[in-house]
């Protein structure tokens, strides 16, 4: 996401801007007036974003725009296109090292644009890069002034209207990235190869899910230390110092059957307090930098129950106002409301290292039963930073009662001053299915992007394109669009189908429907198949989406098949067919999900309905229509897996 700000004072003071209503003619009536011009000595970022932005001129006219360094401009064609940190944009007055981290500026004389930002060395595609102003400045450059919309990876998901001239006159000014930084994680784990991709495809979905990311400047340039750092203390202290440990029912240690790596702290301790700081002040004095006061939980809820803990605990809630908030709610508050206890911990370390390093940052996590706001009013600065993790089971879709009070929890973190962003994991829910939240989930993220948030990780990105295609192109796309509105961004979606653009809109439209129809029995359906959303959803995907769904969804998509018949080779027609794979592919794995539901269903029944559905994946797999990875990861969660390709269930 991006933010404008005005000409830097210091910034493109020798330019000359040329007269309202002209232009530098980039192509022209099919011809190509521009040579791409980049540093002699050019980094690899900008020699990519040269790339990026000749393949995307190309696609829109036709046209392939010439590339040369700077030492060696050639005469024709005469307009110029100055990418990078090249000397003419220094010339000109644009210094980008006083720029913001990964801002970039952007000017036009007579006859050039010039697009610069900071470059660094490295791998371009890498989200820790550190220095892209320029490929944002070209994505940025791409997105306004061509046209160009990336509906999901691959080259069928970049949509860039045709023309035959590209006559350009941009804002002149500078770009700052409006995050710290910005994350969609990529979501590749766990594939089976017998189930999943093949080991080529997982690789090829890679690189093109890592281009698409690019394209919508995802960045990790500035993000401090997160991670459930305690995961490994019971291991490593628990035998020696048990006291730093949660305590249940008088023992301290795990729960019956708790995993050791969740075993929570007892935050109150002192002596916790002493070896978190000693920890950090070691890895103080061996960096150059400051380390970050990294203070988040292991995965779990707050357990413990000695009694120096409670007294840190607000007064918990009365079974009468459990009873009036919904399932999802009342398990914030299970087994005890702490987040006035972690609240006071992260405050007394923070200040603690303060005194050692007046710049620390300190990270945590508002998460699990440390979710609510605090009951009394607490001050932090901007200097802690929160990722705040609706988590408990705030699935989308869900009732109207908690979208509103997971926005009054926001409002609460973000009055205490403290630098809140933006961490949720909804994106693991919808397995393969057409499970659409577009614009409940835009609601909420345009509420927190327009109330604070200073960045996003969203945990994860799980890319099932030819499904939830409308969905994930919010996601995406509210990352440098935030202030359009949901249709605005809607009906960029759908023009890239062309004149089957109303019928798909109706038919994303009938699944977003069917999906929050589901939003009031869809945990009885959990309950009754044992299904998690987070990772064995496809134990209820017949349930969820039954055979009667696809059929009243497949008419409305062949009303788009006919909009585009006479269309058959145009990449408008390929969408559909890209929508129809994932149709198919969502209606087979639910009759998959039928017969595993079905205890008496003969096992050779079973194979033969994963064998079929393998050999489609196998066949389509190159389309990018769905992360494979991920539904591997969910019916061996769902169902489990043997040679023969299915087991008992976990």
């Amino acid at each position: 996401m991006i933010r404008r700000i005005g000409i830097a004072a210091s910034l493109l003071i020798a330019m000359a801007w040329p007269a309202a209503g002209e232009g530098i003619a980039i192509v022209e009536d099919g011809e190509a007036k521009a040579v791409v011009i980049i540093p002699a000595d050019a980094y690899p970022i900008a020699e990519y974003a040269a790339e990026e932005l000749v393949t995307h001129i190309e696609k829109a006219t036709g046209v392939a725009l010439p590339i040369a360094p700077e030492s060696d401009i050639p005469d024709e064609p005469a307009n110029r296109v100055f990418i990078g940190t090249t000397a003419n944009a220094a010339g000109a007055g644009i210094d980008v090292y006083a720029l913001d981290q990964e801002a970039f500026a952007v000017g036009v004389t007579d006859d050039s644009l010039i697009i610069a930002g900071e470059d660094g060395p490295g791998d371009p595609l890498s989200e820790g890069h550190g220095a892209s102003g320029t490929l944002w400045g070209v994505y940025d450059f791409l997105d306004r002034e061509l046209g160009v919309r990336w509906l999901w990876p691959g080259e069928l998901g970049t949509y860039a209207p045709q023309r035959d001239s590209l006559i350009v006159d941009p804002e002149e000014g500078v770009t700052s990235p409006r995050f710290q930084w910005q994350r969609l994680r990529h979501g590749m784990r766990g594939n089976d190869p017998r189930i999943g991709f093949t080991e080529e495809g997982e690789e090829a979905y890679r690189e093109a899910q890592s281009v698409f990311l690019r394209r919508y400047r995802m960045s990790q340039r500035d993000r401090p230390r997160f991670g459930h750092i305690f995961g490994n203390w019971w291991a490593r202290y628990g035998e020696d110092h048990p006291d730093w440990f949660q305590e249940v029912d008088g023992e301290r240690g795990p729960r019956p059957g708790q995993r050791e790596d969740r075993v929570a702290m007892c935050v109150s301790n002192p002596e916790l307090h002493d070896k978190v700081f000693e920890d950090w002040k070691d890895r103080l004095e061996a960096s150059d930098e400051t380390p970050t006061m990294s203070l988040p939980e292991a995965d779990s809820r707050g357990w413990c129950h000695c009694e120096q803990c409670k007294e840190w605990d607000p007064p918990q809630p009365t079974e009468e106002e459990l009873d009036s908030m919904t399932p999802s709610m009342a398990r914030t508050h299970h087994p005890r409301n702490t987040s006035d206890r972690y609240a006071r911990f992260w405050k007394i370390m923070h200040e603690r290292a303060e005194e050692v390093a007046p710049d620390v940052r300190t990270t945590a996590y508002v998460y699990f039963n440390y979710f609510v706001v605090p009951s009394e009013p607490m001050e932090f600065s901007a200097n802690y930073h929160f990722d705040f993790v609706p988590w408990g089971g705030f699935w989308f879709p869900r009732p109207i009662q908690e979208q509103e009070w997971i926005k009054e929890q926001w409002m609460g973190w973000i009055e205490t001053g403290a630098s809140m962003s933006y961490r949720p994991n909804y994106f693991h829910d919808g397995y393969v299915m057409p499970h659409v939240f577009a614009r409940q989930f835009a609601d909420i993220f345009q509420f927190v992007i327009h109330n604070g948030a200073v960045a996003t990780d969203f945990d994860s990105l799980k890319g099932q394109w030819a499904t939830q295609g409308t969905t994930l192109y919010l996601l995406a796309r509210l990352h440098t669009r935030p202030d359009a509105t949901i249709d605005e961004l809607l009906t960029e979606f759908y023009l890239a189908f062309g004149p089957a653009k109303d019928a798909v809109r109706a038919y994303f439209d009938y699944w977003e429907a069917h999906t929050s129809a589901n939003v009031l029995d869809i945990e009885e359906v959990q309950s009754e198949y044992g299904a998690s959303r987070l990772h064995s959803y496809a134990r209820a995907a017949h349930a969820w989406f039954p055979p009667d769904s696809f059929e009243r969804a497949q008419a409305l998509l062949d009303k788009a098949h006919d909009a585009v018949e006479e269309q058959p080779d145009t990449e408008y027609a390929q969408r559909v067919d890209f929508l129809q794979v994932g149709l198919d592919h969502a209606r087979k794995s639910a009759e998959l999900a039928a017969l595993f539901a079905e205890e008496d269903t003969p096992e050779e029944e079973r194979v033969a309905a994963y064998e079929e559905l393998v050999d489609f994946r196998r066949e389509h797999e190159d389309l990018f229509f769905s992360n494979l990875n991920h539904a591997s990861h969910v019916e061996t969660r769902s169902w489990g897996q043997r040679d023969g390709f299915i087991g008992e269930g976990e």
